[in-house]
């Protein structure tokens, strides 16, 4: 984002805060899959859909073989959807911030809010911890 214009600035920080957005959907979506589920999907009570993933599952990298396997693709996308969560975090701390990238952060961080990204990275980190 470094020595962009003022619009293409406006348009980064959009993209980003977008991305938040569907992370947090994507995240929200996905559930450890009980010991007994053989199921693909299940539809909690609010009426979406939970992709489960299992830490055990066994993921090649043959496309027929992982779309087969919905527990692997539904960890890749846990995996992607955390790596591409921390590529949006701000990276270093200016001694002096200007105020856009203030406004800039300030957004960000009540997108996180709203999109409860903090507890949902939490619910899945504690999944894989309890797994290990």
């Amino acid at each position: 984002s470094h020595n962009l214009s003022q619009e293409d600035q406006k348009r980064f920080n959009s993209s980003r805060l977008g991305l938040c957005r569907l992370i947090g959907d994507t995240l929200n979506s996905l559930a450890l899959a009980k010991p007994d589920d053989n199921t693909s999907v299940s539809v909690v009570c609010s009426g979406n859909a939970q992709f489960p993933y299992d830490f055990n599952s066994e993921v090649s990298d043959n496309m027929n073989h992982q779309m087969i396997n919905i527990k692997g693709v539904s960890l890749n996308l846990l995996r992607v959807a955390i790596s591409l969560l921390s590529a949006l975090l701000p990276t270093t701390v200016k001694a002096s911030p200007s105020l856009s990238s203030n406004a800039c952060e300030t957004e960000l961080a009540t997108t996180f809010r709203n999109c409860n990204l903090i507890s949902l990275v939490l619910r899945h980190l504690e999944n894989a911890s309890d797994a290990a």
